[in-house]
């Protein structure tokens, strides 16, 4: 019995070891910041991740959810999703692209895709922006050339992937800067064995023990995992995604969580 329970003991252990986040002192930027428009402030005619988005959801005070996308040639381009399909209607891949290549695509209401740096001069630090570095497949360079915009920007910046291994680059390059964990039920239809192996440890944050969030930014919908829990209990701030109704924005008042927003006003 006692080697089961030492089996035991140590299996906890482990557990604790995997999903525990940063211990160093929190920056307080989730006790100031608590409402981020996800994609910019858009709908109607104002695309997502559209200067125009962003330039409405710096007027009415709120922070700025983005995303960053490398380009082959190190162009860092603000973009949800790896290609442009969707939004532009031209299937091709950011990051397997030079920036020549994709500089004349233009977002639905005329813009064109929005480079980072033009992004950080538009919002000046007027409000705070949440930075989710994105990348196909692992490759930290997402994180060199967004924090290399970032250098001498005086606005106040948090970072998050759902990559562990582009967190730990993002800390390592800009250890003052927030960076977390972002996690959920992330499945989609076709995803590999392997892929949805990795998603379920993910989804359970048992790859903290690679990116040390500062914080862990959360499906709300998932917010019962235990992983998540007992990883908040552990000091991690947390921000919920994503956020499309008052009942959700009262449970992120509740929880002291921020809200990455849209479709309401929040």
């Amino acid at each position: 019995m006692w080697i089961v329970a030492i089996a035991a003991a140590l299996a906890v252990v482990i557990y604790f070891f995997l999903i525990c986040p940063s211990l160093r002192k929190k920056s307080g930027f989730f006790g100031k910041y608590k409402r981020f428009a996800h994609r910019g402030l858009w709908g109607g005619d104002l695309p997502e991740n559209s200067m125009a988005a962003f330039s409405l959801a710096a007027e009415k005070g709120y922070g700025i959810e983005l995303d960053v996308h490398t380009t082959l040639d190190g162009v860092a381009v603000v973009h949800h999703d790896d290609s442009l399909k969707r939004i532009c209607g031209v299937d091709i891949s950011i990051e397997q692209s030079d920036y020549s290549e994709i500089s004349g695509v233009t977002l639905p209401n005329g813009e064109a895709l929005p480079l980072f740096s033009d992004v950080l001069g538009l919002i000046s630090g007027r409000v705070p922006i949440m930075v989710e570095l994105k990348c196909e497949k692992t490759d930290v360079r997402v994180a060199d050339v967004a924090l290399k915009c970032l250098e001498g920007y005086e606005g106040d910046i948090c970072i998050e992937s759902f990559d562990p291994i582009v967190c730990r680059r993002a800390k390592k390059l800009a250890p003052r800067v927030p960076c977390g964990q972002l996690a959920g039920r992330t499945y989609a239809e076709g995803d590999s064995a392997k892929r949805k192996i990795i998603k379920f440890i993910a989804e359970r944050l048992l790859f903290n023990f690679i990116s040390r969030p500062d914080f862990v930014s959360y499906q709300i919908s998932n917010r019962s995992n235990i992983s998540f829990r007992l990883c908040r209990f552990l000091g991690a701030d947390v921000s919920f995604w994503t956020v499309r109704d008052k009942d959700e924005l009262k449970i992120c008042d509740e929880k002291g969580a921020a809200a990455i927003f849209e479709g309401i006003e929040a």
